[in-house]
């Protein structure tokens, strides 16, 4: 139990003593209320000298610790080779079994925003698939700013997890959004990491709730799709702590997620899999004691992987490694207590996964565990609508009324994009549409298709266009559905500009020119460009908002509740603005982050750049004051800060509607750069007309301190921080100066690596920055194919083209034109050693060397190899699939 149960405990312990002496319920009843109350309000208010956030235990009874002790004892019992063998998949999505200690295996699936359980060793992601419920992906749910929702998903996650025997869900994605056009935006949360860790935290206390564990992921820096088996990410010391480490640090601290999976890419020139100071410093700092996973197909060098720390490797690879590990522990590369670590921790899963499987299988049994899933839809439809963004809003043209005559443009409004392509995938159990919600409302609606969304090319359809024109020109409004397609964004490429497509941009000129009460309903999972905006009277932005997410658009537009939501991104004015668009995705397998702290409002905000719609912008049906703000400086010094901040906020409009309180620090003569300003706090309230209610906030240390690369610690700078409360990044209603005592000065190093720079320096610096000549060179030579090299880099050869074709045959079976798209781009983008890990045996490592001798014309090495090769592959291959452990 965590120090407020014990506390609470006690109290209660307390009541009943004193209560036994005046022999009254009620009386006692009453005491314990009040003393509980008592102990958990003065637990909550000794944090001021803590140097990090509150920390907050999860619920949940996924303690690994709990199994240490059977855990060690079941290691006594496992010899070398079936140690090494534990420490890998049994097939794509379970650990292996271990009959001889009565060691079930344990699912691991896909499930950022929906639980996606298909057979074992699925290779189509379809076979054996199951139905569930597809909440909004996290690009939306961020912009609802509402960890207490997200908690609720969680929650939701976590049940139907349970009810399908799945032991961790692999998600939530946490990565930050550096650039809009990386293929996985619509996974991740934000462009700000504070928002990022609140909401990811929430999400995950959610679905430990449950006792099942999660994912965190990608850790780190897995901020694209190019190259993603074998990037290099040149990162500074500082931007990684402050911007790509802080999510994950807050949820581990926060939440104690069951599992962090590490990413493909390289930081540094060291494979996320294998960067042993990071996550030997994870364990340490951040107190983290679950287990670190590979990404599926992530492993590079398996013994580097077990000395950093990584305990499962993912997915099963038949024991492709099992050798490499075996000769390093006989020739002492590696030592068995460091193997040892690992097997304890994944036995410590495997004992806790068999706990809790036997007592949901007990409870699905006897009914006491099932899903609702029309209340999961219910709940999916509320995050959709409380994450709906209303960007602009003309002369109130919404809420619509019941007696408008519309014009329902777009295919998105009869067939919804309701969610992102790739491992996320979700087969949903029910899916609304937009057009079927509207006719619930109104009978003076008419819908034409305006473009044609089987079309691949996504070309300009003048014949469609035309007809939703001539309807617009007899309608009061029209509505307008486009946004980005399916074969636009998804895992495993990225976005190479931030463009709808042609005929989505026609569509919406045209319309708009014919009828100027024109309302845009975007479904995009990233920022777009609008060369429309000042044609068209309201945008409501509903995101990729799950299979809910098309009838709570449209409950919105005819005012069954106010929108809500804030963006989480930044949306630029043009594509040329985006900080990183010069070192994105990089040359050579490699991109340098040199715009640093400099993403998305941070570097907007600092550079005083217009955009088309800040950071923290969402208009309501409803108008809110905010009055009498106070900002207290509670606690200061190098040990510690605490500010108290206060202000309170009116809904004086109509209307019953929410708005989110922001807070954001700006330092005021810092000796190092610092971004102009960055959120820190932040609070959603729904009011009732003329209500008021007093929001109140507290930044601690973390809010003020900054990575001293000279010192290698956290330090907070004496001085005058100005904090600045608004309800968006550009909507500051008031800001207030306080002064902070520390004797803690920025040293030498700090301020040469990272001098401060005004506005306009800091534009002729992003400038210069990340021209292809900064990048460093790749240290391996391209002009030979080795085990990192790319699928698509082997197309100059037979075999390489054979190869491809292989693989796509064996993903395409039962797959649709779009996902065929998607699975092209992910089969080109896999390197050969995750085909050696992803093939289920049937391709080693040295069967691999052979491949790559061949297509590297290296014949003799061929031959030499050829017999003994076969020869073992053939043997290890039969014995290896009769004694998995």
């Amino acid at each position: 139990k965590s120090e407020s149960y014990i506390l609470y405990y006690e109290a209660i312990i307390i009541c009943d003593m004193l209560c036994s002496t005046v022999n009254s319920s009620s009386f006692s009843l009453s005491l314990v209320l009040l003393l509980a109350s008592c102990a958990l309000q003065f637990l909550s208010s000794t944090q001021a000298f803590s140097n990090t956030s509150p920390r907050h235990e999860t619920m949940s009874l996924l303690n690994l610790e709990s199994k240490r002790l059977e855990a060690e004892d079941l290691l006594t019992k496992l010899t070398i080779t079936q140690k090494v063998r534990l420490l890998s998949g049994g097939s794509l999505w379970t650990t292996k079994e271990v009959p001889h200690l009565n060691l079930p295996k344990i699912w691991l699936c896909d499930g950022p925003h929906g639980l996606r359980k298909v057979d074992e060793w699925s290779t189509d992601l379809t076979s054996g698939r199951i139905r569930s419920t597809c909440f909004p992906t996290a690009s939306c749910m961020a912009c609802s700013w509402d960890p207490t929702l997200l908690k609720k998903v969680g929650n939701a996650l976590g049940v139907e997890s349970r009810f399908h025997g799945v032991t961790v869900l692999l998600g939530p994605g946490i990565n930050l959004i550096r650039h809009p056009c990386g293929g996985r935006t619509f996974e991740y949360f934000s462009e700000d990491p504070y928002l990022t860790g609140c909401l990811a935290s929430a999400l995950v206390q959610g679905i430990q709730s449950q006792n099942v564990g999660v994912a965190l992921k990608h850790f780190f820096c897995n901020n694209q799709e190019k190259w993603r088996f074998d990037l290099n990410v040149v990162v500074d010391e500082r931007t990684q702590k402050e911007l790509y480490e802080r999510a994950f640090k807050h949820v581990v601290r926060e939440s104690q997620p069951l599992t962090i999976m590490c990413a493909y890419n390289k930081v540094n020139g060291i494979f996320c899999c294998e960067n042993k100071p990071v996550l030997t410093r994870i364990r340490k700092e951040w107190n983290f004691k679950g287990l670190f996973i590979t990404d599926w197909g992530a492993t590079n060098d398996r013994v580097l992987g077990i000395q950093a720390g990584i305990d499962l490797e993912m997915p099963g690879s038949v024991g492709a490694c099992d050798d490499h590990v075996l000769n390093a522990l006989k020739n002492g590369e590696l030592r068995e207590e460091e193997l040892d670590k690992c097997v304890t921790r994944v036995l410590c899963l495997k004992l806790l996964g068999k706990e809790f499987n036997n007592l949901n299988r007990r409870e699905v049994i006897n009914g006491s565990l099932k899903v609702d899933i029309d209340e999961h839809h219910l709940l999916a439809k509320k995050v959709a609508m409380g994450s709906a963004v209303l960007l602009k809003n003309d002369n109130n043209i919404l809420p619509l009324s019941r007696d408008t005559s519309i014009a329902v443009i777009g295919e998105f409004a009869r067939k919804p994009r309701f969610q992102g392509m790739g491992s996320s995938d979700v087969f949903p159990t029910k899916v609304d549409s937009a057009w079927e919600r509207i006719r619930d409302y109104t009978e003076f609606a008419r819908y034409v298709a305006g473009y044609d969304n089987t079309d691949p090319n996504e070309t300009i359809n003048h014949e469609l266009i035309e007809e939703a024109v001539q309807l617009a020109k007899i309608s009061d409004v029209a509505l307008i559905f486009c946004g980005l397609t399916e074969t636009s964004e998804s895992e495993a490429f990225d976005r190479t500009d931030i463009n709808l497509s042609a005929g989505h941009n026609a569509l919406v000129e045209a319309v708009s020119a014919a009828n100027k009460n024109t309302v845009v309903m975007l479904t995009n999972g990233s920022p777009v460009s609008m060369p429309w905006l000042d044609q068209v009277s309201g945008i409501l932005d509903c995101w990729l908002g799950g299979q809910a997410g098309a009838s709570a658009a449209i409950d919105l537009v005819f005012g069954e509740s106010s929108p809500s939501g804030k963006l989480a991104q930044t949306f630029p004015c043009q594509f040329e603005d985006v900080p990183s668009k010069k070192c994105f995705p990089g040359v050579n397998k490699q991109v340098v982050y040199q715009e640093g702290l400099n993403v998305g409002y941070r570097y907007y905000d600092s550079a005083k750049l217009n955009v088309l719609f800040p950071f923290g912008h969402g208009l309501s049906y409803s108008t809110f004051e905010l009055q009498n703000f106070s900002a207290i400086l509670v606690a200061s010094s190098e040990q510690g800060v605490e500010v108290s901040l206060s202000l309170e906020i009116k809904n004086v409009g109509d209307v019953f509607a929410g708005e989110v309180v922001q807070c954001y620090v700006h330092s005021s003569a810092s000796a190092v750069y610092r971004p102009e300003q960055e959120l820190k706090a932040f609070q959603k309230v729904f009011l009732k007309p003329n209500e008021k209610v007093n929001v109140t906030m507290t930044l601690r240390t973390e809010a003020f301190s900054l990575w001293d690369v000279g010192t290698q610690d956290w330090i907070i700078e004496g001085g005058d921080y100005e904090i600045r409360m608004g309800t968006s990044c550009r909507n500051i209603h008031f800001s207030k100066t306080i002064s902070i005592s520390s004797n803690q000065t920025c040293s030498a190093e700090a301020i040469k690596l990272h001098p401060p720079l005004q506005h306009r320096q800091l534009e002729e610096e992003m400038n210069s920055m990340c021209e292809p000549s900064s990048c460093l060179n790749n240290s391996i030579d391209g002009s030979r194919l080795h085990k990192n090299s790319l699928l698509c880099e082997a197309q100059k050869t037979c075999l390489g083209r054979a190869l491809r074709k292989t693989a796509l045959w064996t993903m395409n079976r039962n797959a649709d034109e779009v996902t065929k798209k998607c699975n092209e781009e992910m089969v080109d983008g896999v390197s050969f050693r995750a085909i050696v890990l992803l093939s289920r045996g049937y391709i080693s490592y040295p069967i691999l060397e052979l491949i790559l001798h061949i297509m590297n014309g290296e014949f003799f090495s061929f031959l030499r190899k050829l017999f003994p090769t076969i020869s073992s592959y053939l043997y290890q291959n039969i014995f290896y699939r009769k004694n998995q452990v």
